[in-house]
C-alpha cells in the first residue's frame, strides 16, 4: 500500500513537473488561457511564424547560393550541388505545405502542424550543420570567417523571425548553435574555444530575447482577443437592441436633440427617423400625446428635469398614443462623460404588455371580482388617504340591502349575483368624483363622501343615493323591488380614525334596520352607549 501510494505520489509529482515544463516551453501565458482562446493564440502564432518564415527563407536561399558558390571549395563540387539542392528543397517543401494554409481565413493550427514546424526547423539546422562539418576543414581563415559570419547571421535572424512562437525559436537557436559548436569542437584550438564560449553566450542571449519577444507577442494577442470579445459582445447587444421588435437605442447631442435613432425606435413610434432627428426626447413625447394622461404629464416633467440638470434616469414609464392606440414605453438614459463629448445615450422598450399586466394585477387586488367596485382593502386605503388630505369632514356611509336574503333564498344565488351587479352599477353612478363606493361584504356597500357641508348635508347626500332603489331591478325578465337601509357618520373631533368611522357607520346602520329599514340614520353618541350596554349585558 505504501509503495503503491508512493508510486502514485511520484507519478503525480512527475505529471506536475511535466505540465510545468510544457507550460514554460510553450509559454505560461497560453497555459492560463481557456481552451478556445488558447487555440486562437496558437493559430496566430503559427500564422505569423509561417508568414515571417517565408520572408526569412528567401534570405536563407540567397545565403545558400552565396555559401555554395563563394565558400565551398571546387574540390567539393559534388557535395556543393547535393547540399545546395537539398537545402533549397527543404525550404521549398516547407513553403509548399504552409503557404496555401495561411492564406485561408479559417486557418486552424493543429498539434501535427506544430510538430511539423519543429521538425522543419530541426531539418534545416541539421542540413546547415552537415555543410559546416564537411566544408570547414577545407577552408582558409578568410573563407572560414565568411562562413561562420553568414551562419551566425542566419542563426540570429531565424531566432528573431521565429520568436513569436517560443518553442520553435528555441529549437532553431539551440539546434543551429549545436551544429556550429560541433564544428568548432571538430577543429578545437585556442581560437575555437573562445568562439565556442561566445557562441554559447550568444545562444543564451538569443533565447532570453526569444522568451521576452514571445511573451510580449502573447500578451498583446491576449489583450486583442479580450478587446475583440468585448467588442463582439457589445456588437451582439447592439444588434439585439436594433434588430429587436421592442428594444431600441437613442442618442442625443449636447443640445439634447436626437441624432441617432435605431430603426426599431422609429418603427415603435411609427415615425420617419429623419423627421425624429432634431427633436428633443421630451418634444417627441409631447408630439405623441404624452401629456393627455396624468402619469404621462408627471413622467414628462421628470424627464425634462433630468435633461436640464444632466441627471441620468432609468426605466421611466411614459404613455404615448401611436396610431390611435395607447402604448407604454420604458426609457432610460444617461449623459455622456466629458472626455467622450457632451450628449446623451440611452435605451428604450415598448413595455405595453408588462404595464397592462401589472395594472390588471393591481386592479384585481383592489377590486371586487363580482361587481367591479372597490373592495374592502382599497376602501380602507382610500379612507386613510382622504382623512389625511381632506380639510373638511369626511363622511363614511354603509348601505345594506334589506330584502336580499329572501331574494337569494327564493330565486337562487346566480340571480342574487346579478342583483348585486346592477345595484353596484346604480350606486357607482350616483356618487361623484372623488367620492368612492365599495363592496365590503355580501350585500353591504360602503361610501366615502366629501364636501358634504356637515352632517346635515351628508344626510341629504345619503338619502339622494338611496333613491337609486326607487325603480325596480329587472333580472331574468323579473322585476324585483330592492329595499335598502343606510347608516352614516362624519369625521370630527370625537371620531377621526378610519376604523372608528366604519364602526360608527355600522352602528347607525343597525339603528336604521331596527327602525324598520328603508331609511338612513346618522350616528350619535347614544348609539355607541347602547352598544356598550348590550355588550356588557351579554
Amino acid at each position: 500500500m505504501i509503495d503503491r501510494s508512493g508510486a502514485r505520489i511520484e507519478a503525480g509529482w512527475f505529471a506536475s513537473a511535466r505540465r510545468g515544463l510544457r507550460s514554460a516551453w510553450h509559454g505560461f501565458e497560453a497555459a492560463a488561457l481557456a481552451p478556445d482562446r488558447r487555440q486562437r493564440l496558437l493559430n496566430r502564432q503559427a500564422h505569423i511564424v509561417a508568414q515571417n518564415a517565408t520572408i526569412a527563407n528567401l534570405a536563407n536561399i540567397a545565403s545558400i547560393f552565396v555559401v555554395s558558390f563563394v565558400v565551398i571549395p571546387p574540390q567539393l563540387n559534388t557535395f556543393r550541388i547535393a547540399w545546395m539542392l537539398t537545402a533549397v528543397a527543404v525550404i521549398i517543401n516547407g513553403a509548399r505545405a504552409w503557404l496555401p494554409r495561411i492564406r485561408r481565413q479559417n486557418f486552424v493550427a493543429t498539434r501535427r502542424d506544430i510538430w511539423r514546424l519543429h521538425t522543419e526547423t530541426v531539418i534545416q539546422s541539421g542540413v546547415s550543420g552537415v555543410m559546416l562539418w564537411r566544408v570547414t576543414p577545407y577552408l582558409d581563415d578568410s573563407k572560414r570567417l565568411i562562413l561562420i559570419s553568414t551562419y551566425v547571421g542566419v542563426l540570429g535572424c531565424g531566432a528573431v523571425v521565429l520568436s513569436n512562437f517560443r518553442s520553435v525559436s528555441l529549437v532553431w537557436t539551440w539546434c543551429s548553435a549545436a551544429a556550429l559548436g560541433l564544428t568548432f569542437m571538430n577543429n578545437m584550438g585556442s581560437s575555437e574555444v573562445i568562439l565556442l564560449s561566445q557562441l554559447l553566450l550568444y545562444a543564451v542571449v538569443l533565447s532570453i530575447g526569444a522568451v521576452f519577444l514571445s511573451r510580449s507577442f502573447a500578451t498583446r494577442c491576449i489583450a486583442e482577443m479580450v478587446a475583440e470579445d468585448g467588442r463582439e459582445t457589445v456588437r451582439m447587444l447592439l444588434d439585439e437592441f436594433e434588430d429587436g421588435v421592442r428594444e431600441w437605442l437613442w442618442e442625443a447631442d449636447s443640445d439634447d436633440h436626437l441624432v441617432r435613432i435605431s430603426p426599431s425606435f422609429a418603427a415603435s413610434a411609427k415615425r420617419n427617423a429623419l423627421v425624429m432627428r432634431g427633436l428633443t426626447l421630451p418634444e417627441l413625447l409631447v408630439d405623441l400625446d404624452v401629456e393627455r394622461r396624468l402619469e404621462g404629464h408627471i413622467a414628462l416633467r421628470k424627464l425634462s428635469d433630468c435633461f436640464s440638470t444632466k441627471s441620468a434616469f432609468r426605466d421611466t414609464v411614459v404613455p404615448v398614443r401611436i396610431g390611435g392606440e395607447w402604448r407604454w414605453w420604458s426609457i432610460s438614459g444617461r449623459p455622456l462623460l466629458v472626455d467622450s463629448g457632451d450628449g446623451w445615450r440611452g435605451v428604450g422598450a415598448d413595455t405595453t404588455d408588462e404595464y397592462l399586466a401589472k395594472q390588471e394585477i393591481v386592479r384585481l387586488a383592489n377590486s371586487d371580482l363580482l361587481t367591479g367596485l372597490a373592495n374592502r382593502h382599497r376602501f380602507n386605503v382610500t379612507l386613510a388617504t382622504t382623512l389625511e388630505q381632506s380639510d373638511g369632514p369626511v363622511v363614511v356611509g354603509i348601505i345594506d340591502l334589506d330584502n336580499f336574503k329572501s331574494i337569494n333564498d327564493t330565486l337562487g344565488h346566480p340571480l342574487g349575483d346579478e342583483v348585486l351587479v346592477q345595484v353596484a352599477h346604480r350606486l357607482s353612478s350616483a356618487i361623484r368624483t372623488p367620492d368612492l363606493c365599495a363592496r365590503i361584504g355580501g350585500d353591504e356597500f360602503a361610501l366615502i363622501l366629501t364636501n358634504c357641508a356637515g352632517l346635515t348635508g351628508a344626510g341629504e347626500r345619503v338619502k339622494d343615493i338611496l333613491q337609486v332603489f326607487a325603480d325596480p331591478v329587472t333580472c331574468a325578465g323579473t322585476n324585483l323591488t330592492i329595499r335598502a337601509s343606510a347608516g352614516y357618520v362624519a369625521s370630527g373631533n370625537e371620531i377621526s380614525a378610519g376604523g372608528d368611522l366604519l364602526v360608527a357607520a355600522d352602528l347607525a346602520l343597525f339603528a336604521a334596520k331596527a327602525a324598520g329599514g328603508e331609511c338612513a340614520f346618522p350616528f350619535d353618541r347614544s348609539l355607541a352607549d347602547d352598544a356598550s350596554r348590550r355588550a356588557t349585558t351579554i
